[in-house]
């Protein structure tokens, strides 16, 4: 399980290139809180169901998991999902998202009821050192 979770963050982490012919610009304000559907696809084989507050998101994974996150929100569009401190017996992926200080996520455009991101860590100066 712990493979998937890390195949799952790492698939979140890698940015998306958008093309953005037909895509309406991305109104963020109706992101910001509320649940959400993520569709599973080709490498993420889960759905799951994310409720969002202004500060913390929640996310309920299709394969009975769930993986909570701070938010802190750097613009109207973009966030930090912040990793919490460090705790005996947690999911190793913790450690990555605290080295690198959270994972930023930008929207960047919105295609009917489908959005489009990116995803980052968020202290890249660091990538490529012991992953």
């Amino acid at each position: 399980m712990n493979n998937l979770l890390l195949n799952c963050i790492f698939i979140i982490l890698i940015s998306f290139s958008v093309n953005a012919q037909n895509e309406e610009k991305v109104n963020c304000s109706d992101v910001q809180t509320g649940v959400f559907t993520k569709q599973s696809d080709d490498n993420i084989p889960f759905s799951s169901k994310i409720v969002r507050t202004e500060n913390f998101q929640r996310e309920y994974i299709g394969n009975g998991s769930e993986r909570s996150s701070r938010l802190k929100w750097l613009n109207n569009c973009s966030y930090l999902m912040l990793p919490y401190p460090k705790k005996e017996g947690e999911d190793p992926n913790e450690e990555i998202l605290r080295k690198y200080e959270g994972i930023e996520v930008t929207y960047t455009a919105r295609k009917g009821d489908t959005i489009y991101f990116t995803a980052k860590l968020h202290k890249m100066e660091n990538s490529g050192k012991d992953l």
